[in-house]
């Protein structure tokens, strides 16, 4: 056999060696791949699924919290109450509970149960305090005859006014205002 023969037969040698070195590393590869692939499904699959039972519990609840609205403004205030504390319970982060409470305490208000108006509106400002929780606590006192602690609640209403609402410098006018009045320095 000629040097040339030989040369050829070992050049087709090493490539038929390098050919199937990088099949090899295409197969690993692939496989990989895919195991990474099936495994991001594998752990995305129950996340999508939990937030879409997070979903149905917060649509559960905005439907109670909408029919203990309803009850309420027909002047069934037991039901009502019954539905609240119900979305209450089934709350799924404090947003969501806050704002159940304070539905809670406005419905109280709207019956002019003024006592329980204002324990409810305390327990959403435990959960956090804003202007608008503020604000409501001091016409819950303002409508007890309590001119003092309303005038106070105005004020923290003041303190507590999101500077970048649009409404910002209106409501911090009005409730100066109210203070003002309510305090006997109003002209």
């Amino acid at each position: 056999m000629s040097d040339n023969a030989k040369e050829s037969k070992q050049v087709k040698k090493a490539q038929k060696h390098h050919f199937g070195k990088k099949w090899l590393i295409i197969c690993v590869s692939a496989v990989i791949v895919l195991s990474v692939v099936f495994l991001c499904i594998y752990l995305y699959t129950p996340s999508v699924v939990n937030k879409s039972s997070d979903i149905n519990k917060i649509d559960k609840v905005y439907e109670i919290d909408k029919s203990a609205q309803l009850l309420a403004k027909g002047g069934d205030m037991k039901a009502a109450i019954v539905l609240y504390d119900d979305a209450i319970d089934k709350a799924t982060n404090n947003v969501e509970k806050r704002s159940i409470i304070l539905s809670k305490a406005v419905a109280y208000f709207n019956s002019s149960q003024y006592d329980s108006a204002l324990s409810a509106a305390k327990e959403a400002e435990i959960i956090l305090k804003d202007s608008n929780v503020e604000q409501f606590m001091a016409q819950i006192y303002e409508m007890k005859g309590n001119r003092k602690s309303a005038a106070e609640y105005y004020q923290k209403a003041i303190e507590l006014i999101d500077k970048a609402h649009p409404l910002a410098d209106a409501d911090a006018q009005y409730y100066l205002y109210k203070v003002k009045t309510l305090s006997g320095e109003a002209n």
